[in-house]
């Protein structure tokens, strides 16, 4: 067993069981009723989760259309930066198409995911695989810098069935250092923005990378809504992607780089990929402002409750000072209401990456159908093609990290971070900006069950010692 101890700001200590994700009075009394796993779900985990084989019935399936992209942003690498143009329709992509027909089973199907590169500078594949995946309860994902968004995209989304996640990539006040030309100052984009604010069936938000540069969360919820509202758009919506470094050798190597927050440089050594991620003096001064942007989350949100009910999702921008954002109130695993709503509940947090690289029902492919560990990776980490999916074997993935993160107090919402196998050195400086990171989620996620703020006291503890005055 591992357990933490936390103090209330009252002086009320409890632990946390660092495995079983349940809270404790310090005499050993559950407050919480850890994980309940009944047999289906054990089978269920067992048989999908930790895997590196992959069957025919996904549930999600994330395709790389490409890696060219219109901008070339200071963290990022990919191997065609530079060309602004669409690119042609992929002579494979019919081929392709009759593959995933043949071998794959849609049935179970929800997710989508079309990914670059800059995605929209393949529309003519995108409208094929749109079309193609196109049907009720599905929601296809697109991630864009947002630079390309004219109304022909808005109009062939309005004919769908499904649901049009869209997550327009930008840097806000750093946009122009880091990324390139603000596509909010493009009167066709911000066109085509209001062309979505009509459809049911779209919604978009802004993705913001946090770098060692730009972290100051204030000032980009500020920025966004600030344009927001100058623009007259209606998203209230705002996530982040931590940057992280992933090089994977002591020799730069683009071809075996991943393609997300690496450094595009190949006259310096590894090591620079990691100068855009949150280090040194920074980390604290992140951890701090990332605890108040928390607080005032809460703070928010507890201020809009009307009959026992929060009304902060039903507002609108202007009546928010801070956007709704993925790391507070949206139901992904990690954020502080899904997490506080699990650990109250006993839901089991069963997979082994944040990812679903390990998911047996999760595909990552690129448009020849070959498959990848995910999709940002290079052609060295192709495992075979969907044509043969019994025998795809994701290699290079390292889902054992015991000695590292066993005891973690964060283990439940890390998940050990980047399944690919890094090296340590690499791993470590992901390690210290991720333990901020979701250090800080979970103690807002305490602090909402305790209803105070929380801080820890220990961590690592083999057994629960309510004698002992830390």
């Amino acid at each position: 067993m591992s357990f933490s101890l936390f103090e209330t700001e009252s002086g009320i200590r409890f632990y946390y069981d660092n495995i079983n994700n349940q809270i404790l009075e310090v005499d050993g009394t559950p407050v919480t009723p850890g994980m309940i796993v009944d047999e289906a779900t054990a089978n269920y985990a067992n048989q999908t989760f930790g895997k590196t084989t992959k069957h025919n019935r996904p549930v999600g399936i994330r395709i790389l259309l490409g890696h060219a992209c219109n901008f070339s942003c200071a963290y990022c690498l990919q191997k065609d930066i530079g060309n602004p143009s669409e690119i042609p329709k992929n002579i494979m992509l019919n081929s392709t198409i009759k593959t995933i027909e043949k071998t794959l089973v849609l049935d179970d199907l929800v997710r989508i995911e079309l990914w670059g590169g800059e995605p929209l500078l393949y529309w003519k594949d995108m409208v094929e695989l749109i079309k193609y995946f196109d049907r009720e309860g599905l929601t296809i994902g697109i991630t864009t810098n947002g630079s390309a968004l004219r109304p022909k995209h808005a109009e062939l989304f309005a004919t769908l069935k499904s649901h049009v996640a869209i997550s327009i990539s930008h840097d806000a006040a750093m946009q122009g250092m880091l990324r390139g030309n603000d596509p909010l100052d493009n009167a066709s984009v911000v066109e085509t923005l209001r062309m979505f604010d009509r459809l049911d069936n779209v919604h978009y938000g802004f993705l913001c990378s946090l770098t060692n540069t730009n972290f100051n969360l204030f000032e980009i919820n500020d920025f966004f809504r600030d344009r927001i509202l100058q623009l007259g758009l209606k998203t209230n919506s705002i996530s982040y992607s931590l940057g992280r470094t992933y090089s994977e050798s002591n020799t730069f190597d683009p071809s075996s780089a991943l393609g997300c927050n690496v450094l595009e440089d190949g006259t310096q050594a590894p090591a620079g990929s990691a100068t855009h991620v949150i280090h040194g003096e920074n980390l604290e001064i992140f951890r701090g402002m990332l605890f108040e942007y928390l607080e005032q989350h809460y703070l928010q949100m507890i201020d809009s409750y009307v009959d026992g009910r929060p009304t902060i999702f039903d507002k609108t921008a202007a009546e928010t000072p801070l956007l709704l954002c993925d790391i507070y109130e949206s139901p992904i695993g990690y954020s502080v209401l899904e997490y506080a709503s699990k650990t109250l509940n006993g839901t089991p947090i069963i997979e082994t990456t944040n990812c679903g690289a390990d998911m047996t029902d999760v595909l990552s492919i690129d448009i020849n159908g070959n498959v990848r560990t995910c999709v940002h990776t290079g052609e060295d980490h192709i495992a075979g093609n969907i044509k043969n999916i019994d025998h795809v074997n994701i290699q290079r993935m390292n889902l054992n990290r015991e000695a590292h993160c066993g005891t973690c107090v964060n283990r439940k919402l890390c998940r050990s971070s980047c399944p690919i196998d890094l090296d340590d050195d690499t791993h470590i400086i992901n390690c210290n900006v991720e333990k901020v990171w979701y250090g800080e989620l979970q103690k807002a996620a305490l602090r909402l069950i305790m209803n105070e703020p929380v801080r820890m006291i220990s961590t690592g503890l083999s057994t629960i010692n309510n004698n002992k005055k830390e």
